[in-house]
């Protein structure tokens, strides 16, 4: 889910050098034609309306399983990453328009 958020935040920028920054996180927009085809297929629902809290939520869940003999999930983000980053990517993705 959350890559396809992050692909939202993506594509749905207009300006390929737009960023947005925030106590050592930056988030850069590409414009739509710098990215794969598969990316630019995707039919987008515009402008996705998500909250603060549900956005750390999903923020919370990303994990992956490393690939090792003993495997075991590792998160993604920490809980204090979370809580410095949500209000970025809130922002960004409330603010995404149509056609972009």
């Amino acid at each position: 889910m959350i890559f396809f958020l992050f692909a939202l935040l993506l594509i749905s920028c207009s300006a390929p050098e737009k960023r947005l920054e925030r106590e050592g996180l930056t988030l850069a927009f590409h414009s739509q034609s710098s990215l794969i085809s598969e990316v630019r297929e995707l039919q987008l629902e515009h402008p996705i309306k998500i909250s603060t809290a549900q956005t750390m939520n999903h923020l919370l869940l990303l994990h992956y399983e490393e690939l090792t003999l003993r495997g075991g999930k590792k998160y993604i983000f920490s809980s204090n990453d979370v809580l410095d980053i949500t209000p970025l990517i809130t922002k960004a993705l409330n603010r995404m328009r149509a056609n972009k």
